[in-house]
């Protein structure tokens, strides 16, 4: 409840902004203390009234205290750990020393012995991961897909082998209703089938044009 507190003033926001806010953000989630993403509300918007009720003067400053203890600890700690050496960079000396020079004849050293250099970015939580991965619908799945099937329909033809005519994609035609389908905000469940519907129908005939593509080829070859 602090927590949510906390994002309510940091973002100005309502009681209702705050809870749909927790709801779509699992960064906000992982900062109240959840164990996993979920889309269920923490709880309801007009608790915020009796949190406020609740939050007197005392129970303020024993929060303000337990923060500043919690600080002074961490800069106890990051201060002990500079003072002493680097694991790192006693490995890495040690190493050194021990490796043999790659001139040097009487002691060659293999390459799968060489030390590789750390590149790029390790997620050890998955409540931390990036969010800028789309969540995955049927129909997002399926749009994909639709695309990806385009693509290879236009890598596979040759105007050699297939003829002057290339077969019909109607990629515009489904890229439009994948649009309209997407930018509505409220969704029945009859809408949805539909529009899954459609996008299967677009992919199937995408398939079948593929099948004959590679047919031709195995004509030719």
């Amino acid at each position: 409840m602090i927590g949510a507190l906390i994002i309510k003033h940091l973002l100005n926001l309502t009681d209702k902004e705050t809870i749909l806010h927790i709801e779509e953000n699992m960064f906000m989630q992982c900062f109240l203390g959840y164990a996993s993403f979920t889309n269920e509300a923490p709880f309801s918007s007009t608790l915020f009234v009796e949190i406020r009720k609740r939050l007197d003067l005392n129970i303020v400053n024993a929060i303000n205290e337990i923060v500043v203890a919690h600080q002074k600890e961490v800069e106890e700690e990051i201060a002990t750990k500079k003072q002493e050496p680097s694991t790192e960079s006693i490995s890495k000396e040690k190493m050194q020393s021990e490796t043999p020079n790659d001139n040097d004849a009487n002691h060659p050293l293999p390459t799968t012995q060489r030390v590789a250099e750390n590149k790029g970015t390790l997620i050890m939580d998955a409540t931390v991961a990036p969010q800028n991965i789309t969540y995955p619908t049927d129909l997002k799945l399926l749009n994909a897909a639709r695309e990806k099937s385009e693509e290879l329909i236009d890598k596979l033809y040759c105007k050699e082998i297939h003829g002057n005519t290339k077969v019909r994609t109607y990629r515009e035609l489904a890229r439009k209703d994948f649009l309209n389908a997407i930018k509505k905000k409220t969704k029945s469940y009859k809408e949805i089938y539909k529009w899954n519907g459609s996008q299967i129908r677009y992919l199937k005939r995408n398939n079948a044009h593929i099948q004959v593509l590679l047919k031709g080829y195995k004509k030719t070859g």
